[in-house]
């Protein structure tokens, strides 16, 4: 019985063993094929089509023709610059001029309403070498300010007298539909940003439009204040406080009696 066991058995492994080939066959049949370490060829782009919209160009950035205040921060081996304008700007970068010098250094820019509040604008590293050229612009969020203040940090070394920073704006265009006269309402810093779909309709057509130019300022008559009235005086509660306690101060006075009644015999 031993003999037919083992040949049974053996005959059994030889089959098991001719499955599992086959199925491994099956299995590398089936399978995509492998990409090679060559880089595929690329699929061309097509072209637009005619007539499709084309993307607008960016308008070049200009700079504004403002002068900042210099200050040098001797413990803290810093350059500082402090732009001031009448209107709040929208500073998008600031560019270094340098004279040619030589140097790397850490720029931090930062935007103000008064002067005394700073929230950070953004920063980075300007440098200028022998080999390796120059890159001398840091980009900034843009958001509206009156006061922007540039601090180069030198570290250990001297303060590089040729930098001088300037802001860059990107301008802004105001488009109307139609012909007609309009007429535009500023310095309402409370007054919410409009939402209008022209120029989401613009970005999909071809479009030209003629350039306007705006008449001599005047005041709006009909602006009303919505602010509290508190709000739009501020030393008026202070100033009512301070009438209330004088008055109850003379009434204080006129209550004491001027003098002492004679004694009765």
């Amino acid at each position: 019985m031993e003999p037919e066991l083992y040949a049974a058995l053996d005959a059994r492994l030889r089959r098991l063993e001719h499955d599992s080939a086959s199925l491994r066959a099956d299995l590398a049949a089936a399978a995509p094929a492998t990409p090679s370490a060559a880089a595929a060829p690329s699929t061309p782009v097509p072209p637009p089509a005619a007539g499709a919209p084309q993307p607008a160009p960016m308008p070049s950035l200009v700079t504004v023709p403002v002068a900042a205040s210099e200050s040098d921060d001797g413990p803290a081996h810093a350059q500082t610059w402090t732009f001031a304008v009448a209107v709040p700007v929208r500073a998008i970068a600031v560019s270094f001029s340098d004279g040619g010098a030589l140097y790397e250094r850490h720029v931090s820019v930062e935007t103000s309403d008064d002067a005394k509040t700073w929230s950070s604008a953004g920063d980075g590293t300007i440098a200028h070498f022998v080999q390796g050229g120059a890159h001398t612009t840091i980009s900034l969020s843009e958001a509206s300010a009156r006061y922007v203040r540039v601090s180069v940090q030198n570290g250990d070394d001297a303060p590089v007298r040729g930098l001088r920073p300037a802001l860059l704006v990107r301008p802004h265009a105001i488009v109307f539909s139609g012909g007609g006269s309009r007429r535009l309402l500023s310095g309402n810093p409370n007054a919410a940003a409009p939402t209008y779909d022209l120029a989401a309709r613009l970005a999909h057509e071809r479009w030209s439009a003629a350039d306007a130019s705006t008449g001599k300022p005047a005041a709006n008559a009909g602006y009303r204040d919505p602010r509290p009235v508190g709000e739009r005086y501020p030393w008026l509660p202070t100033g009512a406080l301070l009438a209330c306690a004088l008055a109850l101060g003379l009434i204080a006075l006129r209550s004491i009696p001027r003098g002492i009644p004679p004694a009765e015999a």
